[in-house]
This record gives structure tokens, C-alpha cells and sequence, in this order.
């Protein structure tokens, strides 16, 4: 086959590690869409997605249509689209225009988490092992046959940063031995996925990043890793919100919610276990990340034993 014509859909971090590994190589997307920028942060400021910025960077055509259908176009003259994370879910039109349809570079093992976040999902549900699948794009989310996986144990350390990065990596070596495969007309044939295993992996909203205290520490451990570095997991004392950016497990028999100091550690009882706080957020003062003995040298009234927090 002559060289594929490719272009890329995504928006994230994750899309960006696939996206700049496929740059190094002879699959150079010759196109690349993203979702339109929009006000994040504080200050609502209009913000373009980290695949805008980078595909700009390195001199790529980027479009980033509210409705992709709308640029068949320029997705006409594809041998293939691929997608990671791209953040809307593709029309038919859109999955039937390149001349091989469309692939998505799925963080997940398929059939398991189906949906917008399954990296989260996987570490919120403590699961053991997870990976990456490569998928023929079909009309219903994330359900097409998968050309290829791979899979990846879990050390139950990972937070959503830090697997995200990973199976980013993992990701762009999997792709690109797909469109390796295709250059050379060897492509497997995909394998259906079983609709009976499927789990889905709902969008989180920030509620659910509220920590409730009478679930175990290993739940609320959890917690705190899949809202890592996104919408930490939060607590509350009267007015005050305190994100929990870091911390672990510790054995043994606490009250729900109540916090017990001892030198400089703070932990912070659940229904089993407690949680040993490393570092913190608030939305006082600057509302800066902190660690857990500056949170207690500077807001002594919040982390001193016998505070009570919400649950």
C-alpha cells in the first residue's frame, strides 16, 4: 500500500502523546481536529485544547468545528481517521467518509469501561489491570471490534496523572503498529467485542469528588487518586472546601471523619481504616497546593484532633 493518508481527532493530554509519536513516524497525520477552545480556570479564560496548541507548534492544519460533520471535506480525501479522546461523539457521516473508516485509541481493556472516563472508573473501581484497545469506530460508543490490546497489571499507586501518561505511551506503540500493519495489507481481522461484559464509565461531575467519610479509607484512597490533578477530592468544614491532593491508607479503628493529629501526621478516620493526609488544598488565603505541615502550621483550627469534617 502507498502511504496512508491520515488525520487525527482529539483534544486532551492523552491525544497529545499519541498524537506527537505519530509525528516522528511516517503516519504524520496530514490533518488534525480538536474541540473549540473554551473559558477553564479562575478567570474563565479562553483556553485552546493541548492538541490545538501542539498540532499549531509543529505546523499542522488543526480545525476545531463545534460539529465535525460539518468539515466532510476535508475528511473526504482520508485513507483513515484516527482518534484519541477527541470529545464528541462521531456522526455516521464522519465514520463512513475516509476511505478506511475511523480507529480509536481507547485507554481501556473493551468491553471493560465503555465511555468518557475510563482511566478514572478503573482506578474508582479498583481494578487490577487495565490497558489500551484499538477500535474500528462504530455508530455506538466505544462498541466496535477491536484490532488490538495490551494490557498493563496495576500496582493500586496509580493516580489518573500518572496512568493516563502510561497508557498514552502504550497507546501510540499499539497504533502504530496497526497502521504499520495496514501499510502492509497485514491487518488481523477485529475481534467483536461481547456486549454482555460491557461496563460504562460515566462522566464524573464534581460532586463526585466529595468525599464521604463513612465509605472505607481504600474507597476513599481511590477517590483521591482518580480526581488526582483534575478536580481533587474534597471535604468540608462549615465554609471552608479542603481538597485532598495526596495520601494513604493507614490500619485501624477511627471515627468517620474525625481527624487525630500526632506530631507532625494528620489522618482523618473512616468507616474502616483512616486516611494519612499528605498534602492539601483550600480555597482560603492564595489557594495554593501545600503540604500537610504548612495546612497545619497555617490553619491550625482545621487540622487539630477531635475537628470534625462532613460526611
Amino acid at each position: 500500500m502507498t502511504k496512508l493518508k491520515l488525520g487525527f481527532a482529539g483534544s486532551p493530554a492523552f491525544a497529545v502523546s499519541i498524537l506527537a509519536a505519530l509525528v516522528q513516524t511516517e503516519f504524520c497525520p496530514i490533518v488534525v481536529f480538536t474541540q473549540p477552545p473554551k473559558p477553564t480556570g479562575r478567570g474563565q479564560r479562553i483556553r485552546k485544547t493541548p492538541v490545538h496548541d501542539f498540532a499549531e507548534s509543529i505546523n499542522i492544519s488543526v480545525g476545531s468545528p463545534p460539529n465535525i460533520a460539518k468539515q466532510l471535506s476535508l475528511l473526504a480525501g482520508l485513507d483513515l481517521l484516527v482518534v484519541a479522546a477527541y470529545g464528541q461523539i462521531l456522526p455516521e457521516s464522519v465514520i463512513k467518509t475516509p476511505r478506511f473508516g475511523c480507529v480509536n485509541v481507547h485507554p481501556s481493556l473493551l468491553p471493560r469501561w465503555r465511555g468518557a472516563t475510563p482511566i478514572e472508573h478503573t482506578i474508582l473501581s479498583g481494578d487490577t489491570k487495565t490497558g489500551v484497545s484499538i477500535m474500528q469506530v462504530v455508530k455506538q460508543l466505544d462498541a466496535g471490534p477491536v484490532y488490538a490490546q495490551c494490557n498493563l497489571n496495576l500496582t493500586g499507586l496509580e493516580t489518573t496523572h500518572s496512568l493516563t501518561k502510561i497508557l498514552a505511551q502504550e497507546g501510540a506503540q499499539l497504533l502504530i503498529e496497526h497502521l504499520s500493519n495496514r501499510r502492509n495489507n497485514s491487518t488481523p481481522e477485529p475481534t467483536p467485542q461481547d456486549s454482555n461484559q460491557a461496563s460504562y464509565a460515566k462522566r464524573l461531575r464534581k460532586e463526585d469528588a466529595r468525599i464521604n467519610w463513612l465509605n472505607s479509607a481504600t474507597q476513599i484512597d481511590r477517590q483521591i487518586r482518580a480526581f488526582y490533578d483534575h478536580n481533587p477530592a474534597f471535604t468540608s468544614k462549615n465554609d471552608v472546601r479542603i481538597r485532598i491532593l495526596t495520601a494513604n491508607v493507614i490500619p485501624g479503628s477511627f471515627e468517620p471523619g474525625v481527624v487525630y493529629c500526632q506530631n507532625s501526621e494528620v489522618l482523618v478516620g473512616t468507616a474502616e481504616g483512616g486516611i494519612r493526609v499528605h498534602a492539601v488544598q483550600l480555597n482560603l488565603g492564595k489557594g495554593m497546593p501545600m503540604s500537610i505541615k504548612q495546612a497545619k502550621n497555617g490553619y491550625k483550627t482545621l487540622f487539630t484532633s477531635g475537628v470534625q469534617f462532613e460526611t
